[in-house]
């Protein structure tokens, strides 16, 4: 089983489709080396364009979890 913790492209290079590219390299290589049978990809929900390319490239969304962060303190 493979895993993809974080992938990301610049933004003064999105759009051109260098994330499909390497999404594409990516899959092919774990296929190639027999890593392809399950793999696991987290995105952030808000970040439609990535749900798009991952979506696209045949991932289904099989989980959502919330992230929760420490609220800030108002300073007196």
């Amino acid at each position: 089983m493979g895993i993809v913790f974080g992938f990301g492209v610049l933004p003064e290079f999105r759009g051109r489709g260098y994330g499909r590219e390497i999404l594409r390299d990516m899959l092919f290589i774990m296929a190639e080396s027999g890593h392809l049978k399950r793999l696991l990809l987290e995105v952030a929900c808000e970040n439609r364009k990535a749900l798009g390319l991952y979506q696209s490239c045949g991932f289904r969304e099989t989980a959502v979890y919330n992230y929760y962060k420490i609220a800030e303190k108002k300073h007196r």
